[in-house]
């Protein structure tokens, strides 16, 4: 997570950092930063498909827990 939040001061416009900070979030279950992330990725670049794929990952995710009673 420290690496990719110092590359993003670095490269702040990068559909790359950001797919990958989306990512690292979902993986450390702050899926509200992961979303966040991973949307700015494709707003960035809408057509890159890690991000796309990442964004559906994290939408599942929120999906099955909505529908188990987690939050």
């Amino acid at each position: 997570l420290g690496l990719y939040t110092s590359m993003l001061e670095l490269r702040p416009d990068s559909h790359a950092v950001h797919t990958n900070l989306g990512l690292t979030y979902f993986r450390l279950d702050r899926m509200a930063e992961a979303r966040e992330h991973t949307a700015l990725a494709l707003d960035i670049d809408p057509e890159y498909e890690l991000a796309q794929a990442v964004l559906a990952l994290i939408n599942q995710e929120l999906s099955e827990s909505a529908q188990s009673g987690r939050n």
